[in-house]
């Protein structure tokens, strides 16, 4: 009898270390996955199926694109130089010829919309990396965003503006007013201030300045937040499957643009958001909780730094 239990506790003891073994093989594993990059927007194939919707319409349907694609790239432009402006980083003799060279193709993208009505008809390719090009007469626009701006999104903004006047496959989200989220104040006593929100996710910050700025920033998070959660859903409803242990937020290669990537093969669905260091795993389980209809309550600590916007490099 005392064998057997000496025997049963020896049992016991093994299959403790192994259960213990394998727990921390699995944690290095899922440690060791590399999060892999944002390389394909969600929105690739809508963008290939509007101009082949185009490729099918009345050539007025191609020259209102074009008009809107015009006025979309002069107004990025317009940002851009203002952004630079207000910058005033780098050297300043190449600023500025920048500068001259964006207003000139802001003069250029003016006259070719002028030029519209008329012109016959556009033509509108697709070409790699996802930029489009629009021919006009003897002249050809690629639909590139200068500088700094995400070349994904200048398509999307595109798209969104053309559907809301025109009859488009749906093929995109829905555009939303901005979600409406509620904010309150909690002061305990000798107890770091928390800003609650009506999502689920509580800000907690290492002291009382700035509570203003830090409320609209958290705001701006959150109703970014939320309006991704209603595109994943409806990306969902149509067939994607998100891979939870590659999901995370990044940043797009040379841009500070947000993105949460979806999947190991690295399709994302672009944010109107700056990155920032937010933590992965409350961003997986309040993202989780959203799409599958739970309710979760996430605490971000030292919530001030995770507002802070950044550069891209501090995510390496």
């Amino acid at each position: 009898m005392g064998d057997g239990i000496a025997g049963g506790t020896t049992w016991r003891s093994r299959w403790s270390w192994l259960s213990l073994l394998f727990h921390v093989l699995w944690s290095s594993a899922v440690v060791a996955h590399t999060l892999p990059a944002p390389r394909t927007p969600l929105g690739a194939d809508a963008l290939r199926a509007i101009i082949a919707h185009l490729a099918r319409s009345h050539p007025t349907e191609r020259l209102q694109f074009a008009a809107i694609a015009f006025d979309q790239l002069a107004e990025t432009y317009r940002a851009e130089t203002v952004a630079g402006a207000r910058a005033n980083d780098g050297d300043p003799a190449t600023a500025s010829r920048w500068q001259r060279a964006a207003w000139a193709e802001i003069a250029r993208l003016e006259r070719l919309a002028a030029q519209l009505p008329a012109i016959a008809d556009a033509v509108i390719l697709l070409e790699a990396g996802l930029v489009l090009r629009i021919v006009v007469g003897t002249e050809s626009v690629l639909l590139d965003a200068p500088r700094v701006s995400d070349p994904h999104t200048l398509p999307a903004h595109v798209i969104e503006r053309y559907c809301a006047t025109a009859a488009c496959p749906a093929t995109t989200p829905p555009r939303q007013h901005r979600p409406r989220v509620w904010t309150g104040w909690s002061f305990g006593n000798r107890a770091p201030p928390v800003l609650d929100t009506s999502s689920g996710l509580r800000f907690q910050f290492s002291d009382t300045s700035h509570l203003r700025e830090r409320q609209e920033a958290a705001l701006e998070l959150v109703a970014a937040f939320e309006q991704a959660a209603a595109d994943l859903a409806w990306y969902g409803a149509r067939g994607l499957t998100i891979d939870w242990q590659a999901f995370h937020l990044a940043a797009l290669p040379d841009s500070d643009s947000a993105v949460l990537v979806v999947d190991d093969d690295g399709r994302y669905l672009p944010l109107e958001l700056e990155w920032r260091d937010f933590p992965q795993d409350p961003l997986k389980r309040w993202f989780h909780a959203k799409l599958t209809g739970g309710t979760v309550q996430v605490v971000i600590d030292a919530a001030e730094t995770v507002l802070e916007t950044g550069s891209r490099a501090a995510q390496r």
